[in-house]
């Protein structure tokens, strides 16, 4: 790639004969970043998804999640779980130590739908901050070896949701990544955030779909019960989040990753009300990448990074600003026009008038996000 990239530059620097003052480093650094960024998109292939209800017909799965005073969305997002068809399910609540009602909405619920089970979580019990430890004990009481996940605050798009996802679940596939969006909502930190869930969702599904899956999302995945239970056992992270990005990073292979992305299958949750809030949520995430793979860091790292220099270094130098800011504006065009067919797909299209703006302000947010997640301090999973 790198190969490529180089070879390009030397064409393009020796046809259009610039001053040799224009021929630096840092411009020749933002036409790189300018190449790795277009291949990168260009490299981004989602798999063609369609309904594949017909085949779970009946397939014996337990839906996992994990609630701390959560009764408001319990009151209205768990029943959409618990009347999922084409599933033969069982449903474990783990009600981490709520005080807002939600043991009690739970006991309801649970003499109106014999499938459900309630583990509660007392301040003895819970040994590990975050949701590990609540999924580690809903996971161990689970029946069935398929395992699906979601959080309190998240309702399935469709009755089918969980076949959808059961249905890849096989021997040869040990997991199912899912795409979990954001409700709409009329302003601008429901826009970003939206904006960013998508191109994080656009990464690492089409990663995971060329054989390189590195996270998955809690809101909407499903693995096997031993491999779950036996990452558990072996794993020494005791961070409040990153359960699910930790369990994909660590047991995903080559060939044992499927994804789901069929409308049906996806999960919708509410965004957060205020920047502090989302910040600090996503400061948590970025905390536990920093116990990825080594290779998928510097991945990251790097994409990161070229982010990062495209946008950055048209502002900091005078002699070469003109053409820097051709090239940047250059590719938030090509990127609008790249991402259109996957925000399609997501669902996501009224978004794509507005990536120049929010590729720039995305630009500040991942340094503000990395300065976050290097502050230590107690941090609570919801």
């Amino acid at each position: 790639m790198w190969a490529k990239i180089i070879f390009t530059l030397c064409c393009f620097l020796k046809s259009a004969k610039m001053d040799s003052d224009l021929i630096n480093f840092g411009f020749i650094l933002q036409i790189c970043c300018f190449w790795y960024l277009l291949l990168h998109y260009l490299s981004r292939r989602l798999p063609k998804d369609e309904s594949t209800t017909a085949a779970s017909q009946q397939e014996k799965i337990c839906i996992v999640i994990c609630a701390h005073n959560e009764v408001e969305n319990l009151k209205i997002n768990l029943p959409k779980v618990l009347n999922q068809q084409n599933v033969n399910s069982t449903i474990i609540v783990v009600n981490d130590r709520s005080t807002d009602g939600s043991k009690e909405l739970l006991e309801r619920f649970s003499k109106e739908y014999s499938h459900l089970k309630v583990i509660g979580i007392s301040d003895e019990q819970k040994q590990i901050p975050g949701k590990k430890f609540l999924l580690y004990e809903a996971i161990k009481a689970a029946a069935t070896e398929k395992i699906i996940v979601t959080d309190a605050d998240c309702f399935p798009a469709s009755k089918n949701w969980a076949s959808e996802l059961c249905a890849k679940l096989s021997a040869e596939k040990q997991i199912v990544l899912g795409f979990s969006p954001f409700k709409e909502e009329p302003n601008f930190l429901n826009k970003f955030i939206r904006f960013e869930a998508t191109q994080a969702a656009w990464l690492y599904l089409s990663m995971a779909a060329k054989g390189n899956a590195y996270m998955g999302v809690g809101r909407n995945m499903a693995f096997m019960k031993t491999d779950f239970l036996q990452w558990y056992s072996n794993s020494e992270h005791k961070i409040a989040g990153g359960d699910d990005d930790l369990f994909v990073n660590a047991t995903a292979t080559k060939s044992n990753v499927a994804v789901s992305l069929s409308a049906e299958s996806f999960v919708f949750t509410c965004a957060k009300q205020t920047w502090s809030d989302f910040l600090a949520q996503k400061a948590r995430h970025v905390q536990a990448s920093f116990f990825y793979k080594k290779m998928d860091m510097l991945l990251l790292f790097f994409f990161a990074l070229a982010q990062f220099l495209i946008v950055f270094l048209p502002f900091v130098s005078r002699v070469f600003q003109p053409y820097a800011l051709c090239i940047l504006a250059l590719w938030l065009t090509l990127q609008s026009v790249l991402s259109f067919k996957a925000y399609k797909k997501f669902g996501q299209t009224d978004l794509i008038k507005w990536i120049p703006l929010l590729q720039l302000i995305f630009i500040l947010y991942l340094v503000i996000v990395f300065l976050l997640s290097l502050l230590k301090g107690k941090r609570t999973w919801n």
